[in-house]
């Protein structure tokens, strides 16, 4: 490098300065190491650097730094110093000053000596703080100042170097009524929540610990195991003073908390993501407040994405089948009506319907079964009838769901207008109705079926909060007793017994079919026929039969004549 350009002490501060030093501290550290035989060369008693820089979002309380980097601090008299001002991009000033001195002048070329080194320091300065904070806005959360779950990875590292031997656990937060706090104090009022929130985690775990703010109203921690029963009795008492547009509202932030604890090997990520799969398990549940993750929930989770995952394949590819369970007159002994249950064989693997079941109805696609289930109903007794077998009424399940269908009537009369049935072969069973809100609906939906010959069935009266207000405003044909209120009529004072022959009762003075399911035993039986429940549907008198059998049932209506005698 020519000397016109620059002397030897500066090439040698050029050559040392260390390009890829972000920090600020950092920074500062490694100008101070390189640039002292160019200070000495420029004659300086001292170097330093001051910046005040206001709250930003890579300094959430502002930055205020005075250090030397050359020398010693003194207080020189304004003569034997001089100071360059630069303002920030974020409105702040940095200075850098020298002292000389007092014998020595600041002579023209002296002055412009500083001027060029005050700004190379400058550049360099400002580099590195552009650097950081580019690399802040990586690792942190912009709403909460928390770190990204990126940031976090980086900074564990550190954590667990500086802990060695400390055995950390990983906690996946999500907080659970953020929504109600957004809708009382305002989206604005919700944010400034995340962000309290973070404070405070952040406050309670010191130095020892991490906050990252995953997503919405999700967070993950990792605190010291000796600290986690204390950071679980915390979490149940955090509460917040939001204030927006001079109103102060106070809010509790109870919180579902999923817990792995820390193992040898255990690679970070894969803490964070058992973690976090144990929270939403614990939410998905209501299992409670917190929850440790074992393999067992890891197994589950897994299953149930399964289930998800097929789903859709497996209706496209037909994997599901209809079975048909007899519901038989006590009385007759004949065959006088059938429920369709599906069934899915995932390539030649039977799935029970108590494992599939709940999940699709958590993820909104029961509807969907629901539709293929009474299609192929409405296909069978289309088949039968056109092979001269006169079919019984098939009812087939629709979940609630299906309510909040607007085109739900269409749809139901567009499969049945498909196949060219008559409505009085077709019954649809409703359950789970005692919290449904649209009353309108369920009326239209009703009286719309009713009108076309189809039978509206309510299921599993007596399973949970059975609502008689509902049987009173909603005109049912039939009222559906559940197996629990079966199971033990036969019992010696059994209370079941006296609920069931009132409730049989009062169905039939209300001139509503009532048909009781799960019967099991011929005792049961012989007891709800005196009740006046004359059908019966269960193991007693058949299984649910795949359709072949079941057609020979249709053939063979007084199948079951020997079964009771």
């Amino acid at each position: 490098m020519s000397d016109l350009i620059c002397s030897e002490a500066f090439r040698s501060f050029l050559n040392d300065y260390k390009t890829d030093v972000f920090a600020q501290d950092e920074t500062l550290g490694n100008i101070s190491e390189s640039i002292a035989p160019l200070a000495k060369e420029l004659g300086y008693l001292n170097l330093y650097v001051s910046l005040d820089a206001p709250v930003s979002d890579s300094a959430a309380e502002g930055l205020l730094i005075h250090t030397t980097i050359f020398g010693e601090e003194l207080f020189a008299n304004e003569e034997q110093k001089r100071e360059a001002k630069f303002i920030t991009g974020e409105g702040g000033v940095l200075i850098i000053g020298a002292s000389m001195p007092a014998a020595d002048e600041w002579t023209k070329n002296a002055e412009e000596d500083f001027k060029l080194l005050a700004k190379l320091l400058y550049v360099f300065f400002g580099r590195a703080r552009v650097m950081n904070i580019l690399r802040y806005s990586d690792t942190h959360d912009k709403l909460s100042k928390a770190l990204t779950i990126d940031g976090l990875m980086i900074s564990a590292g550190r954590l667990f170097a500086e802990n060695p031997g400390t055995v950390f656990d990983c906690v996946a937060i999500n907080i659970r009524n953020l929504k109600f706090v957004n809708d009382k104090a305002s989206q604005s009022g919700g944010n400034l929540a995340i962000y309290k929130y973070a404070a405070k985690l952040i406050k309670f775990l010191g130095k020892k610990g991490r906050v990252a703010r995953s997503d919405g109203d999700n967070f993950v921690v990792l605190v010291e195991d000796s600290r986690l029963d204390e950071l679980l009795e915390f979490l149940k008492s955090v509460r917040l003073d939001i204030t927006v547009d001079g109103k102060t509202m106070s809010f509790d932030m109870p919180c579902s908390a999923g817990i792995f604890k820390g193992r040898d090997h255990t690679p970070l990520n894969a803490m964070i993501y058992k973690s976090m799969l144990t929270m939403n398990y614990l939410k998905d549940y209501r299992l409670g407040d917190s929850l440790v993750y074992t393999e067992e929930i890891e197994e589950q989770v897994n299953y149930y994405k399964k289930i998800v995952g097929r789903f859709k394949e497996a209706i496209k590819n037909k994997q599901f089948s209809v079975f048909y369970q007899p519901k038989v007159d006590v009385e007759t002994k004949t065959l006088i009506g059938a429920e369709a249950l599906v069934r899915w064989y995932d390539n030649g693997t039977f799935i029970s319907p108590m494992n599939f079941i709940p999940i699709l109805e958590r993820e909104g696609y029961i509807s969907t079964l629901d539709y293929f289930v009474f299609d192929k109903a409405c296909e069978d007794i289309e088949n039968w009838l056109k092979q001269g077998i006169e079919p019984v009424r098939i009812s087939t399940n629709f979940s609630k769901d299906n309510l909040k269908n607007i085109n739900l009537i269409q749809d139901v009369l567009d499969i049945v207008e498909k196949h060219g049935i008559d409505g009085k072969y077709l019954e649809i069973e409703f359950t789970e109705l005692c919290d449904f809100k649209d009353m309108d609906a369920m009326c239209a939906f009703i009286h719309t079926m009713q009108s076309h010959g189809i039978t509206i069935t309510v299921d599993d009266f007596g399973k949970g909060y059975s609502s008689f207000d509902l049987i009173r405003m909603l005109d049912m044909n039939v009222i559906k007793i559940d197996k629990s209120l079966v199971d033990n009529v036969c019992r010696e004072g059994s209370a079941d017994k006296v609920i069931l022959d009132h409730v049989v009762r009062m169905f039939i003075e209300l001139d509503k079919e009532v048909i009781a399911e799960g019967v099991e035993t011929v005792e049961q039986a012989r007891l709800l026929e005196k009740t006046g429940c004359k059908h019966v549907q269960g193991y007693l008198f058949d299984k649910p039969l795949p359709h072949y059998d079941f057609e020979r049932r249709l053939v063979t209506r007084n199948y079951y004549e020997n079964i009771i005698k």
